[in-house]
């Protein structure tokens, strides 16, 4: 009803919360940072997910937050949702995508999907004002492969975790779709990653990890951790019994 109230909602917490106190060989306080994060619009199901993206965007710019970023399940890489995708590169500022397990519907590869979002790889890091911010991709596949949607960070991504994290020095956000809190099928092992990062360096480096997926409000706590489960901007998926062929 109103984008405005869970459009950055998080800001002063992150500021005044989640920031952590410096070590005396550094130099550099990170700056306040602000992001407007959605997720789980579902374009290729969704009648109004235009609209519904548009006052997503409208209320970024006016909120002036250094960059926006949706954790998945934005759309199918098809020429008919140029248009859609459009809206989104409306924001004259960063703009960020994670994979989700439906953008991959239709027979589509996540490499159609990363080119057809403009991301520059599946998985990836970023720094604004100081802060670093780690993109995942949850849908590398299980060995032997399992039944239903992947829901895993593989060994080579893991790897390339453990090594984005030791290279810098900045409090660092987690984005995924599928979260490192429970959605994971090696959520454990993916925790142990970020806990392991904070013993190394001996304070709270990973501060939060954001998901969606799951289409409901969260917020967990697990060895200082915040996990935070952002709902979705379009439904909730109650299940085949009350499944239907339109909305009316």
């Amino acid at each position: 009803e109103n984008p405005m109230k869970y459009l950055c909602t998080l800001t002063a917490i992150l500021a005044t919360l989640f920031l952590p106190s410096l070590r005396a060989e550094e130099t550099t306080q990170p700056e306040t940072v602000s992001f407007a994060v959605g997720t789980d619009i579902h374009k290729d199901i969704m009648h109004d997910a235009d609209q519904r993206l548009q006052a997503f965007v409208d209320a970024a710019v006016q909120s002036k937050v250094d960059f926006i970023i949706q954790l998945g399940d934005f759309c199918q890489p098809k020429p008919s949702n140029q248009g859609f995708l459009k809206i989104w590169n409306s924001f004259p500022g960063e703009r960020h995508h994670v994979l989700g397990n439906h953008d991959m519907d239709g027979g589509f590869k996540r490499e159609q999907a990363v080119a057809f979002l403009g991301m520059p790889t599946r998985y990836y890091s970023f720094d604004v004002r100081g802060w670093h911010f780690v993109v995942l991709d949850g849908n590398d596949p299980d060995v032997p492969k399992k039944p239903g949607y992947a829901s895993r960070i593989g060994p080579e991504q893991l790897a390339w975790l453990k090594e984005d994290l030791k290279k810098t020095g900045n409090p660092t956000i987690v984005f995924s779709h599928q979260g490192a809190d429970a959605a994971l099928r090696n959520a454990a092992e993916v925790r142990e990653i970020f806990e392991e990062a904070n013993r190394e360096y001996g304070r709270t480096k990973v501060i939060a990890a954001f998901c969606g997926h799951r289409h409901l409000d969260l917020e967990t706590t697990i060895n200082g951790i915040h996990y935070l489960q952002v709902n979705s901007m379009s439904d909730f998926w109650m299940g085949d019994k009350f499944a239907c062929v339109r909305y009316g």
